[in-house]
C-alpha cells in the first residue's frame, strides 16, 4: 500500500520555487495521491506553505467542510515514515489569531473598517466635549479616508507626517466657517458628497488591446439623472490631465500627450453616474494610479484605480507525430510558468521553450510528452503574476479542439486597516497634546 492511497490533496503554496511545487506534487502523486484544485467534500488534506497563502474563499470552505490543514514537511515526514501521520497532529489553524487585511473582503472588510471608525469617532466626540468645537466641519474633515492599498514601509514616514499635519491643521480650523471647500495647510479639498468609487480598483490590462477603468458615482439621495457634471482623470506622477469633460463636452486642452487619441468617457452613460474611462491600445507606460475626480450636483469625491499591464494570448493546440499535444502562444508578460493536467487533475510530463523578443515579451511553445487519447479532455495552464490562461484540449478524430478562459490578477477593495488605525493613534496623540497644552 502506498503513502497517500486513496487521498485527494489540494496543493496551496506561494512563494515557493516552481521546482520545489512540481517535486512535491509529484512526490504525492508517485505515492498513490490524487491532486484536486478545487475544495470539496472529497479532499483528505489540504497541503500549504503557510495559512496565509489560503484565500479567504479558501478558509471559508475548509472551515465548512472541516478539510485538515497541513505544511509541506507534512508529506516529508510521511515519506520518512513509510505512512500516514495522524492529520490531527499536524494539523495547522487555517485562521490567523488577529485577521489581516489580506484575508478580509467584502463584508468583513467593511466591518473591520468600522470598527476603527467608531474608536476614532469616539475620540472626537470628547474633543468636541471638553473643547467644544463645531462637530460637522471637524467629523468630515477627520473621516474622509479612502479605499488604498496598504503603503509600503517606505512610504510610512511620509504619510504619518501627512496624517499628523492633517489632524492639527483640523484642529486649527475647527472654527472657521464650514461650507464645502477648506484650505488644510496647503492643501485644497473637496468634502465629498454622494458616493464616487470603482467596482475595479486594481485593473489589469493587455498590452495593445483597449481596457476600461471603472468609475461610476451615486448621489446619496439614490439613482437620478446628473446634467451638470464634471470628470477628470488624472495619472499619478504625471503631468497634465489624461481626460477631462465638462460643460458637456470633452476639454483636452491640458492632456497629456500620451493618451492623445487614446482616452475617451461614454459620454451618453454620464448621465446616468458612468464616468468610466476606455482607453485604447494600452502601453507598458500606463501601467500606474489612475483617479478619477467626478464633480455634479450632490456628488464629489474621487477613487482611484491601479492598472498594471500585462501582455496574454490564448495558446492554440496542434497534435504531433506520436500523439502530443502542442501549445503555442505568442505574447506574454511577465515570463510566466506552463503546467499539463491530466483528465484528473494529475499532473503530466512537459518541456516548455520560451522565446523573448527584444521589448521583453516572452512567446510559449510547450508539448505534452505524454501520448494523448481521444475525446480526452487535457488542461495547460500558462500563469504569471498577473494572469491565469486555463486552456481546455481535446482530440476528437485527429482534431484538437480547444477553448481557453482567463482569470485577472486584480485583487478586490481592500480598506487600508493600517492607514486608519495610524489615524486613530494620531488624533489620540493631538488630541493629549492639546489637551495637555490648552
Amino acid at each position: 500500500m502506498t503513502v497517500f492511497e486513496n487521498c485527494t490533496v489540494v496543493v496551496d503554496v506561494k512563494n515557493v520555487p516552481y521546482k520545489e511545487k512540481k517535486k512535491l506534487k509529484l512526490a504525492l502523486l508517485d505515492n498513490g495521491g490524487n491532486i484536486s484544485y478545487v475544495i470539496t467534500r472529497e479532499c483528505s488534506f489540504v497541503v500549504t506553505s503557510s495559512v496565509n497563502d489560503l484565500s479567504s474563499n479558501r478558509q471559508r470552505s475548509i472551515q465548512k467542510l472541516q478539510i485538515p490543514v497541513v505544511g509541506i514537511q507534512y508529506v516529508w515526514s510521511c515519506l520518512d515514515e513509510g505512512h500516514l501521520l495522524p492529520l490531527t497532529e499536524h494539523n495547522l489553524d487555517p485562521q490567523p489569531a488577529y485577521p489581516t487585511s489580506e484575508f478580509i473582503s467584502h463584508p468583513g472588510v467593511k466591518a473591520h473598517a468600522d470598527i476603527l471608525r467608531l474608536v476614532a469617532t469616539l475620540l472626537v466626540l470628547q474633543l468636541i466635549r471638553v473643547k467644544k468645537l463645531a462637530v460637522g466641519q471637524l467629523l468630515e474633515s477627520l473621516f474622509r479616508l479612502k479605499e488604498s492599498q496598504e503603503p509600503s514601509d517606505g512610504e510610512l514616514g511620509r504619510l504619518t507626517n501627512g496624517w499628523q499635519s492633517r489632524a492639527e491643521k483640523t484642529l486649527d480650523n475647527s472654527h472657521e466657517d464650514g461650507g464645502h471647500r477648506r484650505r488644510l495647510g496647503n492643501t485644497l479639498e473637496t468634502v465629498s458628497q454622494g458616493t464616487v468609487e470603482s467596482s475595479s480598483p486594481s485593473t489589469v490590462g493587455n498590452l495593445e488591446k483597449d481596457v476600461v477603468l471603472d468609475c461610476r458615482f451615486l448621489s446619496s439621495s439614490g439613482n437620478e439623472k446628473f446634467s451638470d457634471v464634471s470628470v477628470t482623470w488624472l495619472k499619478d506622477a504625471l503631468s497634465g490631465v489624461v481626460y477631462e469633460y465638462k460643460n458637456k463636452a470633452a476639454q483636452l486642452q491640458g492632456q497629456n500627450t500620451q493618451f492623445k487619441n487614446r482616452a475617451q468617457l461614454f459620454s451618453a452613460a454620464i448621465s446616468t453616474g458612468n464616468a468610466s474611462l476606455l482607453l485604447r491600445n494600452v502601453k507598458m507606460e500606463d501601467e500606474g494610479v489612475y483617479r478619477c475626480n467626478v464633480n455634479a450636483p450632490k456628488v464629489s469625491g474621487t477613487t482611484s484605480i491601479n492598472l498594471r499591464v500585462a501582455a496574454f494570448t490564448a495558446p492554440t493546440f496542434t497534435q504531433r507525430a506520436g500523439g502530443s499535444l502542442f501549445a503555442e502562444a505568442h505574447k506574454w508578460f511577465p515570463k510566466p510558468e506552463v503546467s499539463w493536467l491530466s483528465p484528473s487533475g494529475q499532473l503530466l510530463n512537459s518541456s516548455t521553450n520560451f522565446i523573448d523578443n527584444s521589448a521583453g515579451i516572452t512567446g510559449v511553445a510547450s508539448v505534452l510528452e505524454d501520448p494523448v487519447k481521444e475525446n480526452d479532455t487535457y488542461t495547460c495552464i500558462i500563469q504569471n503574476s498577473l494572469v491565469k490562461a486555463i486552456s481546455e484540449a481535446s482530440v476528437t478524430e485527429n482534431r484538437v479542439t480547444e477553448r481557453t478562459y482567463f482569470i485577472l490578477s486584480a485583487a478586490s477593495t481592500k480598506v487600508s486597516s493600517l492607514h486608519l488605525l495610524f489615524t486613530v493613534i494620531l488624533i489620540l496623540s493631538v488630541i493629549q497634546t492639546r489637551l495637555f497644552s490648552g
